[in-house]
C-alpha cells in the first residue's frame, strides 16, 4: 500500500465494449491499483450492440478462433468459472522490493504458499458492474476519441492512463493526462512491434514476452518500462500463453504505475531501426507457431520470469530463417 497521498495518482482506465467485457485481470489490475491508494475511473468505446456483434463476427472468422466470442454477445453469454479479483493482495518479496501477487489459478503463475487461494466464483462480472459496484466513475461512449469522451476524461483530470484493450487511441486523448499513458504489449519491444507479437515470436522461436510502455501517435513505439519475458512451461497449451500475458500484464503494470507514483521510474527510448512491425497471421503461419510452441523451444534458452530493467534490455536477435518480417 502506498504510505502517502502525494503518491497517489488518479488514473483512467481506457477500454472497450462495456457490455461484455469481463476479463479478469483487469479487474484485478483495478483492485490491485485501489489497493495502492489510487483513484480509479473507467472510460469505454465501443458501446454499441452493432460495435459488439461486429467484433463476434469478426472474431469468429478470424485465425483467433471463436472460443471468446459469447464474452461479445452478452446475450448468449454463459458463466465461467474464475478466481474472485477481491483475493489479490500487494507483498513484499524476499529482497524487501515491491511484489504484486495473486493466489494461483490454472495455467498462472506459481506463488509463494502463504499467499491464500482464492474462492470460486461460478460468474465473471461485467467489467462496468465490476467497477460500478466499487462506486468508480465509469463512463461509455460509441469512440473515446470522441469530443463527449475528451471532455469527460478532461473533467476527470487523471495523472495517468492505461490502455486495457482499448481501440486506436488518437493524440488528443493521450495529451490529457499529466503523466501519460500506458500499455501493455503482448510481444518484446522493440523488435516486435503491430500485431500477433506473440504469435509471431513463437513462430521465430523467440521467447514471448510482454512490454509496458509510454503510448505515443506510432504503432508501440512509445518509451519502454519494462519487459517481461513469459514464463512459458513445457504442458502449456496456445490458451495458456494468452493466460500469461494477461497475468504478466497485470503485474508489470502495477509495478510500473508504483514507479511512476514514487517518481523512480526509468525508460528506454526506441528506435525504429531496432525492430519491425508485424500485421495479423495468416493461418497457415499460425499453425507453424503452435507446432513451435509444442516443440518447446524456449527451454533451451529460457529467461527466468522477472521484469528486466531498461538498462539491461537487450532486444531479441532474429536471423534471416527466423521467418518473415513485414
Amino acid at each position: 500500500m502506498i504510505d502517502t497521498t502525494d503518491d497517489a495518482m488518479r488514473i483512467g482506465i481506457v477500454s472497450r465494449f462495456p457490455l461484455a467485457e469481463a476479463t479478469r485481470w483487469k479487474q484485478e489490475l483495478i483492485t490491485g491499483l485501489i489497493n495502492d491508494g489510487h483513484e480509479v475511473f473507467l472510460v469505454f468505446g465501443k458501446r454499441s450492440p452493432v460495435d459488439h456483434a461486429k467484433e463476434a463476427v469478426r472474431r469468429a472468422t478470424s485465425h483467433k478462433g471463436s472460443r471468446d466470442i459469447r464474452l461479445l454477445m452478452p446475450w448468449k453469454s454463459k458463466s465461467r468459472a474464475i478466481s474472485s479479483p477481491e483475493t489479490y493482495s500487494h507483498g513484499t518479496d524476499s529482497q524487501g522490493t515491491d511484489s504484486h501477487r495473486k493466489a494461483p489459478v490454472a495455467s498462472a503463475h506459481e506463488v509463494p504458499q502463504s499467499v491464500e487461494k482464492p474462492k470460486e466464483s461460478s460468474k465473471t462480472k461485467r467489467l462496468a458492474t465490476f467497477a460500478k459496484e466499487r462506486k468508480l466513475v465509469v463512463q461509455s461512449f460509441p469512440s473515446v476519441n470522441s469530443s463527449a469522451a475528451l471532455t469527460f476524461v478532461t473533467e476527470q483530470k487523471p495523472d495517468l492512463l492505461i490502455l486495457a484493450g482499448a481501440e486506436i487511441v488518437r493524440s488528443p486523448l493521450l495529451t490529457i493526462p499529466q503523466l501519460g499513458a500506458l500499455n501493455p504489449h503482448y510481444g518484446p519491444l522493440p523488435a516486435f512491434r503491430g500485431m500477433s507479437a506473440q504469435e509471431w515470436c513463437l513462430f521465430s522461436k523467440i521467447q514471448p514476452a510482454v512490454t509496458i510502455h509510454f503510448v505515443t501517435t506510432g504503432i508501440d513505439t512509445g518509451d519502454i518500462v519494462s519487459v517481461t519475458p513469459l514464463p512459458l512451461r513445457p504442458t502449456d497449451s496456445w490458451v495458456d500463453v494468452r493466460q500469461h500475458c494477461q497475468d504478466v500484464a497485470r503485474d508489470a503494470l502495477l509495478s510500473a504505475v508504483s514507479a511512476i507514483a514514487t517518481e523512480t521510474v526509468t525508460t528506454k527510448k526506441q528506435s525504429l531501426s531496432d525492430g519491425s512491425q508485424y500485421f495479423s497471421m495468416h493461418p497457415r503461419l499460425m499453425h507453424r507457431a503452435k507446432r513451435n510452441l509444442e516443440s518447446g523451444y524456449w527451454l533451451a534458452s529460457a529467461v527466468s520470469p522477472h521484469t528486466l530493467s531498461p538498462q539491461t534490455l537487450s532486444p531479441p536477435t532474429l536471423s534471416p530463417k527466423d521467418g518473415p518480417h513485414t
